[in-house]
């Protein structure tokens, strides 16, 4: 068990590095997309139609994606009123129901966002007339990140609760 939650958690630890640094150029390819639009819209009067769809498909990826690393940090908006008044072994077993929990969410957003991409096979975009698969994806995957790094945290919370540790 400790191995496979030291493999989880390395796993987990690398691709969330990787995940931050594509959000990071995902939000630069926004800001550069955005800019584009007003620069041509106010100073040439000619406004493009692509700018603001690459925008809306690129805020669904750095949505997904970066909810997946702020889940690998538990860094996500939560009730911890009950948590932080709970020590022990009774705060590690509420922990792992709590992750039991997100798991379930993610793998539920994991199989429909597969659906969903499924769907879309036959569907194109309006404005950049790509795939609508392209941007739907975002969804499975950033489920699929948010699967992996549950894991880890449980692996350990697992081990933790086995050691009588916080």
């Amino acid at each position: 068990m400790e191995k496979f939650s030291a493999y989880c958690n390395a796993l987990s630890h690398a691709s969330a590095r990787v995940v931050a640094n594509a959000t990071g150029f995902i939000v630069l390819a926004m800001f550069c997309s955005l800019f584009l639009q007003v620069v041509s819209r106010y100073c040439f009067n000619a406004p493009l139609s692509w700018p603001e769809e690459v925008t809306m498909f690129l805020m669904a990826w750095m949505s997904f994606l970066g909810a997946s690393v702020a889940l690998r940090n538990w860094e996500h908006i939560g009730v911890d009123f009950v948590l932080e008044r709970i020590h022990g072994q009774r705060r590690t077993a509420l922990l792992i129901v709590i992750r039991l929990v997100a798991l379930i969410f993610a793998l539920f957003l994991t199989v429909k966002g597969a659906v969903f991409v499924a769907e879309s096979t036959n569907m194109v975009s309006d404005g950049l007339r790509i795939s609508m698969v392209w941007p739907r994806l975002s969804m499975p995957v950033g489920g699929a990140f948010m699967i992996l790094h549950l894991v880890a945290l449980l692996s350990q919370d697992l081990l933790n609760f086995r050691a009588g540790r916080e």
